[in-house]
């Protein structure tokens, strides 16, 4: 029988494998807990980026429509103050300088709505859009409209019913002495400007869209789903 020959590593040899073992489990768990630590810290990043975003486009928005709500409530308390000279002209000067407006009107208390409507001659051409029509629309947002007179400001899509892409905005008109006019006030504007701006905070890949109180969509990347007057109420980001 032939003898079993045994073979024998030097121990440097042992020690070199030994030594090669540990280094590379070591160069792994670093380089696995590099990743992870890495991926975390990017996805942080990309979260604050998408926070920052986003907070920017509500600042703008919110500026947007405070300088909205601004001009109309000058322009109605400028028809509104006694001895108002050549009104039509002030009308029309206020819609040349803001031609995102196509109409502002005096919605009253909820008791009388559609007291005075001014529309943009200039504006959109849409046979939907007119006095009646707008009665029609503060009539059938009585409560809004009182909720407003209260001191709300409030905010809709008006594409379903003015098939035009228009927001609509309801605010208060407080009472001050020397005016007629107190309640609420509406003001109908292109929904462009504050599209823009939520499109703007969509870049790389976040998807920003503004709803109001009822979950209506305002404005989003998906013109779609702001022609059809849809709601996101059901979304938890929204809720």
């Amino acid at each position: 029988m032939a003898a079993q020959v045994k073979i024998r590593f030097p121990l440097g040899v042992k020690l070199s494998l030994i030594i090669s073992g540990v280094l590379l489990l070591s160069f792994s768990v670093i380089t696995l807990l590099m990743v992870r630590l890495v991926g975390a810290d990017v996805r942080l990043t990309a979260e604050n980026n998408n926070w920052t975003l986003n907070r920017w486009s509500a600042n703008e928005g919110e500026t947007i429509l405070s300088g909205l709500k601004a001009k109309a409530l000058l322009l109605i308390r400028s028809l509104d103050s006694r001895g108002a000279a050549n009104p039509g002209d002030l009308i029309d000067l206020f819609y040349r300088l803001n031609p995102e407006i196509s109409g502002v009107a005096f919605a009253g208390s909820g008791e009388t709505p559609g007291g005075l409507f001014l529309n943009n001659r200039f504006g959109i051409e849409d046979p939907l859009f007119n006095p009646s029509r707008i009665s029609a629309w503060f009539a059938s947002r009585e409560e809004e409209v009182r909720r407003a007179a209260s001191g709300e400001t409030l905010l809709f899509n008006g594409f379903p019913y003015f098939k035009s892409p228009l927001l609509v905005m309801l605010f208060p008109l407080p009472r001050q002495e020397g005016f007629s006019f107190a309640g609420a006030a509406g003001i109908f504007f292109s929904a462009a400007g504050l599209s823009a701006s939520v499109l703007k905070g969509g870049d790389g890949g976040n998807t920003g869209f503004i709803v109001n109180g009822a979950g209506e969509v305002l404005a989003h990347e998906d013109r779609g789903l702001v022609q059809a007057g849809a709601k996101l109420d059901g979304l938890p980001i929204v809720r």
